[in-house]
């Protein structure tokens, strides 16, 4: 027990960090699921870890977390605003879903041959390039977290308007004119702001698996809108306090435990949610 409290001591600050991420991340993955975005969100990721270690190779101050970030947002946003809407007349669905896995093979790719070609780029992400979460410090923790209430709160706020997006974007469009076009930027902007804070702060895989786990848990079992943001952030919450306490006690890397705690937690919530309605 003093073993895991002393370890504990100097891992608290990425642990509150992951946890006040899957707040934001898990939902984020949810909207995107029912938008039939999911592969975007995937896609985007391995961009941002792209950006960041292009980043320091062009001389950024690997532990310059504001321009570095600014990189990621940068390029993340981009291919969003690049790429073709869903169902549009440029790109159908299914060829769409095919470049998107281009994206994320062809940035994952490029920062794992960046990160190999220079030994700098190599000596300071090496760990988000293992999928390994990155040590913030207090400050940083510390804005992250005001961030984070602050995004829920709008998100709490203007719930119907995200609802809207996430079912009917055309029909919001239309209604709306200029005013839901500037949601669907605006949401892209969100998103991609979101998404490089994950990158940057917790590591790809670990985004990843945010965006994509408690959806493909809960999704099906929700019983509405609100049930389903709340149960991927509740299964975001309890799975990655489940994880980083399990990957401690066990001495193990806490992102791939907290990944395998996610697909447990998500798995009983499953079973009780089908017992219950049995």
């Amino acid at each position: 027990m003093s073993d895991f409290l002393t370890v504990l001591q100097f891992t608290w600050v990425p642990f509150v960090g992951a946890a006040f991420f899957s707040l934001t991340a898990a939902p984020l993955g949810a909207l995107l699921s029912l938008r039939d975005e999911i592969l975007l969100g995937l896609a985007l990721p391995p961009v941002g870890a792209a950006a960041i270690v292009l980043a320091v190779m062009l001389g950024v101050d690997p532990e310059a977390s504001f321009p570095l970030y600014a990189s990621a947002v940068a390029a993340i946003l981009a291919v969003s605003l690049v790429l073709p809407g869903r169902g549009g007349q440029r790109m159908s669905t299914r060829w769409r879903a095919v470049w998107l896995v281009g994206v994320f093979c062809a940035g994952d790719a490029a920062a794992l041959l960046m990160g190999a070609a220079s030994p700098r780029v190599e000596a300071h992400v090496h760990d988000m390039l293992r999928g390994e979460v990155l040590a913030m410090d207090r400050v940083e923790l510390a804005g992250f977290v005001l961030l984070t209430i602050l995004a829920l709160a709008l998100a709490w706020r203007f719930r119907g308007w995200l609802y809207a997006l996430a079912l009917d974007q055309e029909g919001l469009v239309i209604r709306h004119e200029r005013g839901g076009q500037r949601l669907v930027r605006l949401f892209r902007v969100a998103s991609a702001l979101i998404i490089a804070a994950g990158v940057i702060w917790v590591g790809p895989l670990l985004t990843l698996g945010f965006l994509a786990i408690p959806t493909l848990m809960w999704e099906r079992r929700a019983r509405g809108l609100g049930a389903l943001a709340g149960g991927v952030i509740a299964l975001g919450l309890v799975g990655t306090l489940a994880g980083f306490t399990t990957a401690i006690a066990v001495d193990m890397p806490p992102v791939p435990v907290v990944i395998a705690a996610l697909f447990v937690v998500g798995l009983a919530a499953s079973a009780l949610a089908g017992r219950r309605r049995a």
